[in-house]
């Protein structure tokens, strides 16, 4: 039997369609109805590492747009619509991606717009004598989909509709094939690892929805890259947060708990867990908010208000916790009795940042750490006040819960610039060899010293907020970012918990007490000195050179030139904030701890494209720099492999802390330990000389 009807080339398949075979009579009624034509393109995405793939049948088209390596989270979209005449217009995938193309006779080629950028691409029809084509898991649901093309390139991500885990897949079947298969076999990290079978596409899919939570988790997945899986919740949080800010006006040192959600380590919401919650004041009694002029100096006004910080543990006095450090040596079980009562000693942080909830729970209903922040305060610095309203509206959703075990937090890859050694750097009359070629590390140790009983009360660290031009606009004397006090107190509020009570608690598995037995301990707070913001024509001197971070005429160097050359507090330190795209997450001077902002005791820190429990990461890893804490690996030969750690035996997770080490363990450069240990440990606890280089560098 003859077909009536052949395809020809790519151009027969979409526009041409000629009759063949027997003759038609005209005035038959019921003319025969033409086969559907069916063709399927793959290409790639021009400026981009992502992959394309179209299945157009008569009007109908299907793409799918998937990112790889680098793109995964940000240019990873489905798009239904018509292709009418060769021509595809204004196609929506998701709530902020854009597509249009058009056929020339033998390939499509178009434009993609994603987050306000524009890429072109090209697909080619995909050959019927190999395994390019488009596949998918579910047709529904499109709960995973793989683009393979004619070079066998492939780009595929899984997308849960039940886990809301989402994650690249890797193909795991034999592509070298003479013909399209019937199925492909995909690997993907999601519930612990777990292979799928994908099948290929034969016609659009006629299912175009895309439902508002999906596009607000789109939304998500390109405003914090890395965050793997993550819940979405919405709850009454008006009376915790009037309780919060009743405790803060009173800031007794009695407990108080808040029931909140948290995620665990399978990715399972749990919405009852208790939060144990103290208030504690991150503000220096003297800080104040201040314009800062290059010529006439600053003007500066109090800052009204306490700031809205709490943490799991107690206040204690200087004493009082010197107290609990040495009981911990001579009493280590009782003290851990004492420790493991969550209602009185937990490690979680929290805050307000304007009318939402922002923290991170350390606690014994996880293994690794949960965090949640309102939906609010992560899209307006992402994306502006007006789309953040458009995002909120979607759902009734107020709130991200995730836990860290699924977020590979962004890494700071430049190594940041050494600025001048300061005075007395190596330990009181202890040699340390610098030759690593003569010695092994574990003989490259120093005498552990008591520096808490060398102080009367806690040595303070001081830094000094500077919003530039992204977060405060002088010219408008507006806020861009209005709520820059607030991130900046939960930030430091996570640095203070972190100095003083990570010390407490045994950094590795087999119990043994607190680094102050085995090493140069050294606790102390950290206060915000000021919050300082520029007039316009400090504005105007603030230069956004391309090098974020490589010494003279980069970012860092030109904030270090702003800041100013004397010190109004005793500890201080200059940390600029900004939101300015192109820069990566932030960086530091290192080892000028004690110096003035002028001469390099500054760092700068990206304000967006994290979490903001992520961001308190990066603003304790680059204060770990100008302690003289450097990132191991051959950007620093003077770091060797045992100045890594381990923070609560929590190797894969390494809640976030205050020192450096070598880039990524599983996705973090940021734990916290901050001084040598005896021979042995070296393999779980720290070598750094951060102890010494701060000892002597306070006042």
């Amino acid at each position: 039997m003859r077909r009536c009807w052949s395809i020809t080339t790519a151009v027969a398949l979409l526009l041409t369609v000629s009759a063949c075979g027997g003759e038609f009579d005209a005035t038959d009624p019921t003319p025969p109805t033409p086969e559907p034509t069916v063709a399927t393109f793959v290409g790639s995405v021009d400026d981009a590492d992502a992959l394309i793939a179209l299945i157009v049948e008569n009007d109908a088209v299907t793409i799918y747009v998937c990112g790889r390596d680098d793109t995964w989270e940000s240019l990873t979209a489905w798009f239904e619509g018509a292709a009418i005449e060769g021509q595809i217009r204004s196609l929506k995938g998701g709530w902020d991606l854009e597509l249009d193309g058009r056929f020339d006779g033998s390939a499509w080629s178009g434009s993609l717009t994603a987050s306000g950028r524009t890429y072109g691409w090209t697909a080619q029809a995909a050959s019927e004598d190999s395994a390019a084509g488009l596949y998918v898991l579910d047709t529904d649901s499109r709960e995973a989909g793989l683009i393979i093309t004619n070079e066998l390139q492939t780009a595929g991500v899984y997308y849960g509709k039940t886990s809301s885990r989402t994650a690249p897949v890797r193909v795991v079947s034999d592509l070298t094939v003479a013909t399209r298969p019937s199925s492909v076999e995909v690997f993907s990290d999601v519930y612990g690892g777990r292979t799928f079978t994908l099948r290929p596409v034969t016609r659009p899919i006629a299912t175009p929805r895309i439902t508002p939570e999906r596009q607000l988790r789109q939304a998500l997945t390109r405003a914090l890259p890395g965050l793997r899986s993550f819940q979405l919740v919405s709850f009454d949080d008006a009376s915790i947060v009037r309780q919060l800010r009743t405790l803060a006006e009173a800031s007794p040192n009695e407990p108080q708990h808040v029931s909140l959600p948290v995620v665990d380590d399978r990715g399972a919401l749990r919405m009852d867990v208790s939060w144990t919650v103290y208030h504690h004041e991150v503000r220096d009694p003297r800080a104040q908010s201040c314009l800062l002029d290059p010529r006439e100096g600053p003007r500066c006004e109090p800052v009204a208000g306490s700031s809205l910080t709490f943490q799991g543990m107690p206040d204690l006095p200087f004493g009082a916790f010197r107290e609990l450090l040495r009981r911990a040596q001579t009493e280590p079980e009782v003290v851990a009795r004492e420790l493991s009562d969550e209602r009185v000693y937990q490690l979680s942080t929290l805050g307000i940042v304007g009318h939402e909830l922002v923290g991170s729970y350390v606690g014994h209903a996880t293994v690794s750490p949960s965090v949640i922040q309102g939906l609010t305060s992560i899209f307006e610095v992402a994306y502006g006040p007006e789309r953040t309203a458009a995002l909120l509206d979607l759902t009734a959703h107020d709130y991200l819960v995730y836990n860290r075990r699924f977020y590979d937090e962004p890494l700071e890859m430049p190594a940041p610039p050494a600025g001048p050694a300061p005075a007395n750097h190596h330990a009181h009359g202890q040699h340390v060899a610098e030759d690593a070629a003569h010695a092994h590390p574990t003989e490259r140790l120093i005498t552990p010293q008591r520096h808490l009983d060398e102080f009367d009360d806690w040595p303070i660290l001081r830094p000094m907020m500077v919003a530039d031009a992204t977060i405060w606009d002088a010219d408008a004397q507006a806020w861009l970012v209005d709520t820059f006090f607030e991130r900046a107190d939960y930030v430091v509020n996570v640095q203070n918990n972190a100095f003083r009570w990570l010390q407490l608690f045994p950094d590795a598995p087999s119990g043994s007490s607190t680094l102050d037995r085995y090493s140069n301990a050294l606790a102390v707070r950290t206060q915000i000195g000021g919050y300082w913001r520029l007039t316009p024509l400090g504005q105007a001197l603030l230069q956004y050179p391309a090098v974020a971070c490589a010494g003279d005429n980069s970012f860092i160097d030109e904030v270090r030139k702003l800041s100013p050359d004397s010190k109004t507090l005793d500890n201080e330190y200059w940390a600029w904030w900004t939101n300015h795209q192109p820069y990566g997450l932030g960086c530091a001077y290192v080892g000028t701890f004690g110096n003035t902002g002028r001469n390099s005791a500054v760092s700068w820190q990206h304000i967006s494209a994290q979490t903001l429990d992520a961001t308190a990461s990066t603003f304790m890893h680059e204060t770990g720099h100008l302690m003289n804490g450097t990132h191991g690996g051959p950007t620093h030969p003077w770091a060797n492999s045992s100045q890594r750690c381990r923070l609560l035996g929590i190797l894969e997770v390494g809640p976030t802390g205050p020192s450096l080490l070598h880039p990524r363990i599983t996705g973090t450069t940021r734990t916290n330990c901050f001084a040598p240990t005896l021979a042995g440990d070296t393999t779980t606890k720290n070598m750094t000389r951060i102890a010494e280089h701060m000892h002597v560098n306070l006042e």
